[in-house]
């Protein structure tokens, strides 16, 4: 095979390990979050105060799902 077309694949298949990783951080930080309004009766805002992330990293999270 040629190199630049190896390379190329070695950059896609880079690129769609990450994207992997940053869905599956979404979903943990949705999950968790979620989790602590469930078992806790609390708010969102609430929830991600006592996770320890800001309101706009579990909007973020919901977004890239």
């Amino acid at each position: 095979m040629c190199k630049a077309i190896e390379d190329m694949m070695e950059d896609s298949r880079q690129e769609g390990i990450v994207e992997g990783e940053a869905r599956g951080e979404a979903r943990r930080i949705i999950s968790v979050t979620e989790s602590i309004m469930k078992n806790l009766h609390c708010t969102l805002e609430r929830a991600c105060e006592i996770a320890g992330m800001p309101l706009a990293e579990y909007r973020q999270a919901k977004t890239m799902l």
